[in-house]
């Protein structure tokens, strides 16, 4: 039987679909034993969807993300005052 660190190891280098029928059938069998790398397995398949999706989606053309940058920037700062007169000492 493959050990965690094993299966884990072909989980995230994506080996997976490489695999050879002997340890497809070992990581299923680990699988089934074991909760914390089926809640492995499920996670990084979750990161692997969010990356694509993130991936399809075109980006902002330049100048409409330097303007949304610039305002964001332009609100988020205090409004200038006097500096105050220096005391007497």
């Amino acid at each position: 039987m493959m050990t965690c660190q094993q299966l884990t190891t072909t989980i995230a280098s994506g080996e997976l679909g490489e695999a050879g029928w002997r340890q497809r059938l070992s990581i299923r069998f680990h699988l089934l034993m074991c909760r914390h790398c089926r809640c492995y397995q499920r996670q990084i398949a979750a990161l692997g969807d969010t990356v694509r999706s993130y991936s399809r989606k075109a980006p902002p053309p330049c100048r409409e993300l330097e303007k949304g940058l610039l305002q964001q920037c332009q609100e988020c700062q205090p409004e200038e005052k006097e500096p105050d007169e220096p005391r007497n000492r």
